[in-house]
């Protein structure tokens, strides 16, 4: 069972992440809203404003009036993260900065999907059993693509995969002072996640057909 004290590092850390990107919150809601007045409109309602009626005989506009404002949350985020084994020292400082993009995220309600890719699932292409591709396939190089942590999970599942982040980020950084050589890597990650290769292009066309669900979900 994982230690007590990594959970309250966690939550310790998890604390000062929410702290950390208050600024760029400040900044996007100040960006926001001069958008929205930039680009607001006034338009007529069709109802009568009583406080004008009396100056019917030499004012035509007598009518009620509103004020538009411009769309300003037309915003997402679709992350994809290498776990290529050629980031095992970096990968530490990446997931640091996807927990804080997702804060980010979850602080001015933008949705988002966070996915890693590697080349660890045997099962990703159809002709395995054959020495050569099928006509009209694509070879997906073993290619895993798998969900981090997305706007669309309960609250409970979101903090769990948050968790998971965390705790890879530890394992991945032996030079912290905790000795993390008892953890078991399964115990925050699957086989499907492991070091591979960079199977970049065909992870690129399989996320294609993600953003444009989140796009339409969203």
């Amino acid at each position: 069972e994982i230690s007590s004290d990594l959970k309250m590092k966690f939550n310790l850390y998890y604390k000062g992440v929410k702290k950390s990107v208050v600024p760029a919150v400040k900044e996007f809601e100040m960006r926001k809203a001069a958008y929205q007045y930039q680009r607001s409109t006034t338009a007529k309602t069709g109802s009568l404003d009583v406080n004008k009626v009396h100056s019917y005989k030499f004012n035509d506009d007598i009518f009620k009036k509103v004020s538009i404002q411009a769309d300003a949350k037309n915003h997402g985020m679709f992350l994809l993260i290498d776990f290529s084994g050629s980031m095992f020292d970096s990968i530490s400082n990446v997931l640091d900065q996807v927990t804080h993009l997702v804060a980010f995220c979850k602080s001015v309600n933008i949705p988002f999907e966070v996915y890693g890719f590697s080349s660890v699932n045997p099962d990703s292409n159809i002709w395995k059993d054959t020495n050569r591709p099928l006509d009209g396939t694509l070879d997906l190089d073993d290619l895993s693509l798998f969900q981090l942590t997305s706007s669309s999970l309960k609250k409970k599942d979101f903090e769990e995969s948050m968790y998971a982040l965390f705790l890879r980020s530890e394992y991945s950084n032996r030079s912290r002072s905790y000795d993390l050589g008892w953890l078991s890597y399964n115990q925050f990650s699957s086989k499907l996640e492991d070091w591979g290769s960079t199977p970049l292009h065909q992870a690129l066309i399989i996320s294609h057909y993600l953003v444009k669900d989140f796009i339409l979900k969203h």
